[in-house]
């Protein structure tokens, strides 16, 4: 019999009923009311947690995310021309039409944030339901399972294949399904290239954020300081900061208490969660 990790601490969550989806939030024991540093559980309540985390791609906000939003979106964040490239025409042909309100396909690849749950894909952690809303209790099994004692999962407890215990993406596989795997570690792989922990471990805060989406705009406000400072420097970082690669050596943990306090002279005091509106577009 394969030799799988058994979360054994799911039982004692400190969180009522946590076994119960949540809509809007990404709860946890730490965080029962989800993300509220900027007001992002309240601005995105109407939003399920699945439709949060992709809210940062579709920046008119008018529900639909073409090619071009993707593409400007990770470049936003700091990943690099091929990367963006990548998520295009990874993301596009394997989501569009399912999330499209007619049988025919769209030349164009759009996606629906409506639907976006339609794009959910298999072999993943289960964090997300098949309506997109948040599972407290399959988040905190994922580290239970593939955490340990370290207080985080690195890449490599989601990419081990041989050794014992197997790996996040080894243990969620589902037979026969090549599309969920490629989704699997394409997702693992980008959420790590985001964070990029000092550490190497991508802690439960981390992921919380990067499930909800609220990590996306503090990231982006980063990035654009990183490239503003590197372009005020000289001719030479200047041209170098064309290319959006220091966001993959430059550690993103989710924000701090310090640094919803630092931004009050940018956008009246709200953290720079909320400097989506000053950058996005601009960059």
């Amino acid at each position: 019999m394969e030799d799988r990790p058994v979360a054994e601490e799911v039982d004692h969550i400190e969180l009522t009923e946590p076994y119960v989806p949540r809509a809007n939030i990404a709860a946890t024991p730490e965080h029962p009311d989800g993300t509220v540093e900027g007001g992002w559980a309240k601005k995105h309540e109407h939003e399920s947690v699945l439709q949060q985390h992709v809210h940062w791609w579709d920046p008119d906000h008018d529900g639909v995310i073409w090619p071009w939003d993707t593409f400007s979106g990770f470049h936003q964040l700091g990943f690099a021309l091929f990367w963006c490239i990548l998520s295009v025409f990874i993301i596009h042909p394997g989501f569009s039409w399912f999330t499209n309100e007619s049988w025919i396909p769209n030349p164009l690849m759009p996606i629906n944030v409506k639907h976006i749950h339609r794009a959910k894909h298999g072999s993943d952690a289960g964090v997300y339901d098949n309506a997109g809303r948040f599972v407290p209790a399959r988040f905190e099994a994922l580290f239970a399972k593939f955490g340990g004692d370290k207080g985080g999962i690195t890449f490599w407890d989601g990419l081990r294949a041989r050794r014992r215990p197997l790996g996040m993406l080894r243990a969620n596989r589902n037979i026969a399904d090549p599309v969920g795997w490629t989704g699997a570690f394409f997702e693992l792989v980008a959420t790590y290239l985001l964070i990029w922990p000092k550490d190497g471990i991508m802690t439960k805060e981390d992921w919380r954020v990067v499930y909800d989406g609220s990590i996306f705009p503090v990231v982006a406000a980063r990035e654009r300081e990183r490239v503003e400072s590197a372009r005020r420097s000289s001719l030479f970082f200047r041209l170098f900061a064309l290319l959006p690669l220091s966001g993959w050596f430059k550690e993103n943990r989710a924000q701090s208490e310090e640094e919803v306090r630092k931004d009050d002279k940018d956008v009246d005091g709200k953290g720079s969660v909320w400097l989506e509106q000053k950058y996005r577009g601009r960059y």
